[in-house]
This record gives structure tokens, sequence and C-alpha cells, in this order.
């Protein structure tokens, strides 16, 4: 999408969302962020227009059932598109043929420039690396940051080179999950690398939560002697004065 196209962005998401068209909102985006040069003059852009949209949505005067479906589409839209800044950007730092490689999975809500720090240790060390946030959506954009990571996997594993993942938070290791998955099995993009189990060196885990968190009641797990059991103890009883001789 071109800058003059994208100049009437809002207007193509109005006309969308007042016709009931929501599919276009993912055809809009994509072709908004499709440049991955252009990313950060746009996500913002498009996500300031899109939370107008949902305000003006909540306060029309229009039946519940239009508010639902509309408010519904651009809430979706806007969480696709806010998991990560950095959209479906792959960020790479060459090594030499056969050097280690790291794989860095951004958090939830991350821009790979917040990989930048961690990219650098890898980097001095020797290490190829490569940073992505985890893109859930447009389709189109997931399915390219699958294929772009799948071609520089396979360029970092060609020479003998070692994986090392390096997993942020919760978003980074469901990245981690499917695209282990997808390698496992076979699947496009990841179906001409070498087996995991060959390749695979480490994997290291960062910004893990603090309080662990049952996934079935959503209720925190309170773990002796951790800082949540801590304050959960009743206060001890002051200690008792000492008698006069």
């Amino acid at each position: 999408m071109d800058d003059e196209t994208f100049s009437r962005i809002g207007e193509r998401l109005r006309k969308a969302e007042r016709l009931g068209k929501f599919e276009d909102f993912s055809e809009a985006v994509t072709e908004a962020f499709w440049d991955e040069s252009k990313l950060d003059a746009r996500v913002g852009v498009v996500l300031k227009e899109l939370l107008a949209m949902l305000q003006e949505v909540s306060k029309s005067p229009k039946d519940a059932k239009y508010v639902d479906r509309s408010g519904f589409a651009l809430m979706h839209t806007i969480f696709t598109c806010s998991v990560s800044s950095s959209q479906h950007e792959v960020r790479v730092r060459h090594a030499e043929a056969g050097a280690p490689c790291a794989l860095l999975l951004g958090f939830g809500g991350s821009h790979v420039d917040d990989l930048e720090e961690q990219a650098k240790f890898y980097h001095s060390r020797g290490f190829r690396t490569i940073s992505m946030s985890n893109c859930t959506g447009p389709p189109l954009l997931r399915a390219k940051q699958a294929a772009r990571a799948g071609y520089e996997l396979r360029a970092a594993l060609a020479g003998g080179g070692r994986l090392h993942v390096h997993i942020c938070s919760n978003y980074g290791f469901m990245r981690w999950m499917e695209m282990m998955h997808e390698w496992n099995q076979g699947y496009v993009p990841m179906e001409s690398l070498p087996p995991l189990r060959e390749c695979l060196a480490s994997m290291v885990v960062e910004c893990a939560p603090q309080i662990p968190i049952d996934p079935w009641s959503g209720e925190a797990i309170v773990l002796p002697g951790s800082v949540l059991h801590a304050a959960q103890e009743p206060p001890a009883p002051p200690a008792a004065e000492p008698s006069p001789p």
C-alpha cells in the first residue's frame, strides 16, 4: 500500500464497519503493514484509528446487536495488532557458517527492538540471531513471518550450527510451542529443517510470571516459602517483654 492510499486508511476501515464487511479489517491491515520498512510509521496510526472507531461504536444509539458485532470485530483487530508491536518483522544478525543460532521470541506486546540487548549478547559471542515477536494475525502477515523464520532457520542450521531458543514470557512460549509442533510434524514452512532433536542445544526462559497460575481455574498457586505465601501468613505476635528480676 503506497502512502497516498494509506492516508485514506481511516475511510476504508469506516466503510468496512458501516457495511458490516469486517473481513476487510484484516485485508486493510495486511496491505498497510506488508512493507516492513513502513511499519513503525503506520502501526500507531492504524491502532489510533481503530480505537477511535471502537469508542464511536460503543456510544452509538444503534441496537445492541450492531454494537456487539462491530465492537467485537474492532477489538479482535486491535488485539491481533497489539500482540506484536513490530507485527511480522523478523530481525537477523548474521555470523559465520556453522555458528550457533539464537532464536529470540518476544513477550506479548513486544517489538523486536525490545530483544536487541539479548541479540547483542549472543551475537557478541559469535551467534547468529533471529529475533521476532508473536504475530498472531492477520493470517497473511503471520504466514509471512513464519515463512521468513523458516528460511532463516534453514540458513542458520545448514552448516551444522546448533539452535539455542531464548523464550520471553508467555507469548514467546506460545510461539515456540507452535513452531516446535510444525517442525516435528514437518509442516510448511518447517518441512526441510533438520530434526529438532538433532540440532536443539538449549532453551532459556526469561520473564516467567512471578506467581504461578493454575491454567484451568486461573487462580494463583501459593507455594510454601514464596513472597505471596509470606504475605498471607498472619503476623507473628510481638515478643513478650522479659519480666523484671
